[in-house]
């Protein structure tokens, strides 16, 4: 029996970890994409015409 609870418990551990891993890789996709929303290339023209 211990085996048995000792497999369900490193399952659970595992779990936590992939749930964990994917709010990580959400969170840095969604910054990335508001990164890319805030860089937009005719900004960046229009401060160079300024020059």
């Amino acid at each position: 029996m211990s085996d048995l609870k000792e497999w369900v418990y490193l399952n659970l551990i595992n779990h936590v970890r992939m749930i964990r891993a994917a709010r990580e890789l959400a969170s840095l996709a969604k910054e990335r994409a508001d990164a890319k929303a805030a860089f937009q290339p005719s900004r960046l023209k229009s401060c160079f015409k300024k020059l």
